[in-house]
């Protein structure tokens, strides 16, 4: 399972939000994040999706075993949180995520580099 899916469901399980608005089964997070957005009656709660988001960026910064990964599934992230302008959306929130994101790429990619990878193009000469 996704864990950034996994952090949202222990938000709203382990508060008073409403059950509803837990992810479905193999939800991929760019299809939750735009049904929930996409909801009329719901969509304020994109919010709290993103504050946890955030947090979650900020204790999980290699979330697989190599920057390639890592780079795909943040580029995903970005995209999922790259939504338009609505009212009582907290874009400065919104913002913060996709910096996060864009942090957490960088980092991942300087982190997790092989040697080989880290010296191509360099000559010995």
């Amino acid at each position: 399972m996704n864990l950034l899916v996994a952090e949202i469901k222990k938000h709203i399980e382990n508060t008073d939000t409403d059950k509803s608005l837990l992810p479905a089964e193999n939800e991929e997070i760019k299809n939750y994040i735009n049904r929930i957005f996409n909801d009329k009656n719901n969509y304020l709660f994109i919010n709290d999706i993103m504050n946890v988001t955030y947090h979650w960026l900020d204790s999980v910064k290699c979330p697989f075993k190599n920057w390639k990964e890592d780079v795909h599934y943040y580029n995903l992230l970005e995209e999922a949180f790259d939504l338009p302008q609505k009212d009582g959306i907290d874009n400065r929130l919104k913002h913060k995520v996709i910096h996060h994101i864009q942090k957490n790429i960088t980092h991942s990619i300087n982190v997790n580099r092989t040697f080989k990878e880290l010296y191509a193009g360099w000559d010995d000469e």
